[in-house]
Order: C-alpha cells, then structure tokens, then sequence
C-alpha cells in the first residue's frame, strides 16, 4: 500500500492517514533538548471482515518498521501538517538549475549559431 506508490505527496498522505496529531502538553526548557511542538499517536490497519478494516494503535517503532520509513520523515510530515493543515509539497526539482544558468545557456546558443552560419 504504501510503496506501491512512487509519489512522495501520496505517502505523505498515507502517513497522515494514520497518525494523529496533537500539541505536546508539556514543554521542557533544557538548552540542549530538543523541543519538541507535535506529539503523533500512530495506527496501522487492521482487516476485520472483506472489505472492513479498524485501526489498531501501535508504538512509534511498530509504525516505523512496518512502513520501512525514518523517524524524521513521519515527524516532519506530521509537523508540517499540524502548521499549514495540509501534507507538505514536493520540492524536489523544481526547475532551480534552469532558471539559474538561463543567462549563460542564450550566449551559449549565440556562439553556437555563430559558427554554424561561417
């Protein structure tokens, strides 16, 4: 179900679908501890007749390993949909390197049409 799809917004969708997210009630103030602003509850399907499925609620690690995914991603997504109210968006590849280097990729095609046309 879940690497079934290539997308990274769909897992991030699957991942949200069963987790559960709330403020942390309590807040530490160590200077080396790391705050911590969401606190997660994670499920994982469970088939109860043909087509009927209950969540059951399992540990962190439990979730972790029956998706094959890191601590960080589940935290970021569930973080980032806790603020915004929505699955974050891809950012990868978004065309930087394009914009970047279209100044020098015109003089490029410049020179280029210059020596075809001698």
């Amino acid at each position: 179900m879940f690497y079934a799809t290539q997308h990274k917004v769909r897992q991030d969708d699957i991942i949200l679908r069963f987790t559960q997210t709330s403020l942390t009630k309590r807040k530490h103030n160590f200077k080396d501890y790391y705050e911590k602003d969401v606190s997660a509850k994670y499920y994982l399907p469970k088939k109860v007749d043909n087509n009927a499925h209950n969540q059951v609620r399992v540990c962190k690690q439990m979730f972790l390993s029956v998706l094959k995914i890191s601590k960080r991603r589940v935290e970021e997504v569930c973080k980032m949909n806790f603020s915004i109210g929505n699955a974050p968006e891809d950012n990868r590849g978004n065309g930087v390197r394009d914009s970047r280097y279209v100044d020098k990729k015109a003089a490029f095609r410049a020179i280029i049409e210059k020596l075809q046309s001698v």
